[in-house]
């Protein structure tokens, strides 16, 4: 397995993965600039990246394959939580629907926490998205 930064070489293999998922049409440029994959020689397997709110960092995209050892998930999250605190953000936060994920990120240090109280910005991060989801956040100095 290989685990990169999304680069010029990966970024056919991206549009590839990508196809696969039809709820993604698109990705920004600037979550791109955050996006880590685990690969294969001829295939993306898995990618992760997150977008930046001042010293905040929402996972945006975290999609892999299930035949994927967790292992290596775990040295993707690593990889893009290195570019993480390069980048200063001091906590990474993931939303989720779906109740089974929660011991996944959790082996990933990962704490729930009351979606009533975390802002991006301004904004009520619970005005943004599904009130039944459930919100996780990693603080940098719990690693």
């Amino acid at each position: 397995m290989i685990i990169e930064k999304i680069n010029e070489y990966n970024k056919k293999m991206l549009d590839i993965f990508i196809k696969r998922i039809p709820s993604i049409k698109e990705i920004e440029d600037d979550i791109l600039e955050n996006m880590f994959i685990i690969r294969n020689e001829t295939n993306i397997l898995g990618i992760i990246s997150y977008e930046k709110y001042i010293d905040k960092g929402l996972i945006r995209y975290f999609i892999f394959q299930k035949d994927v050892e967790f292992n290596n998930l775990e040295l993707l999250f690593e990889e893009m939580r290195k570019k993480a605190i390069e980048d200063d953000i001091k906590l990474l936060i993931t939303v989720i629907d779906d109740t089974e994920l929660v011991a996944f990120f959790e082996k990933l240090r990962f704490k729930k926490i009351d979606i009533n109280t975390l802002y991006l910005y301004e904004t009520p991060v619970v005005d943004t998205i599904n009130s039944n989801a459930i919100c996780m956040i990693h603080k940098k100095e719990e690693v």
